[in-house]
């Protein structure tokens, strides 16, 4: 009879596979041309781990990913930076501990305190004229866009009260997720997922998809146990 894996093994296994899976799908996107040693390193170590998910594999993915990135400083993305703590939080916590009873639990509340910190400080970040105004902010352009290609009321008055209160609303929505994801992190996930889930529906060229792939796999470790159950449940 195989042996069942301990509860904090079958949640670093999931994480190592589902982030593998979101990286091989941000490496889907261009030419393999274009890749540097490091990342094709990462992605061929990622295609390992997707079927193997064993520690020393992932830490060397996570090892390849973090030295691809320093050797493109500072042509990078924000969400790259922070893609940068959580995976040298992951890579920490896995050569100085392995994987034991507490692992998981580590990783968690490191994620859950990173991540509300992102999504405050994201909120934070956008208290400014510019970002307040309608004319110049961003939220504004997203509201007017979903709009115009799912709602099937596209009259002016509701055009520009969206694009009025789009601002407030993503400032309020994104510290709200913050504060969620610390004390309450399964609606803080909740409140994520429909984030990015709006500007992934988004119309070119504004739908960001991969930033919603690279949140979403990170906030899977702010409910382990529910996503490792869904994990297995998906893969039979």
């Amino acid at each position: 009879m195989a042996r069942q894996p301990s509860a904090d093994a079958a949640i670093i296994g999931m994480y190592t596979q589902i982030w593998s899976l979101g990286q091989l799908l941000e490496g889907s996107i261009g030419s393999l041309t274009a890749c540097g040693p490091w990342q094709l390193a990462q992605l061929a170590l990622c295609a390992a781990c997707v079927f193997f998910p064993q520690r020393p594999l992932f830490c060397a993915a996570l090892a390849a990913r973090m030295l691809n990135l320093l050797t493109r400083v500072p042509c990078a993305w924000d969400a790259e930076y922070f893609s940068f703590l959580s995976d040298g939080a992951v890579l920490g916590v896995l050569l100085s501990r392995g994987v034991r009873p507490g692992t998981a639990g580590r990783v968690q509340s490191t994620f859950q305190w990173q991540l509300g910190v992102f999504y405050l400080a994201a909120g934070a970040w956008k208290l400014n004229t510019a970002f307040l105004h309608p004319r110049f902010s961003c939220s504004s352009t997203y509201a007017i866009q979903l709009l115009d290609a799912y709602s099937p009321w596209k009259g002016e008055a509701l055009v520009v009260a969206a694009a009025r209160a789009a601002p407030a609303l993503t400032i309020v929505g994104e510290m709200a997720i913050g504060a969620c994801v610390l004390v309450m992190p399964r609606i803080g996930v909740l409140l994520a997922l429909a984030l990015h889930a709006g500007i992934a529906l988004t119309p070119p060229p504004n739908n960001i998809a991969g930033f919603g792939v690279v949140c979403a796999v990170r906030l899977a470790m702010s409910i382990p146990h529910g996503a490792a159950a869904a994990w297995r449940e998906a893969c039979g």
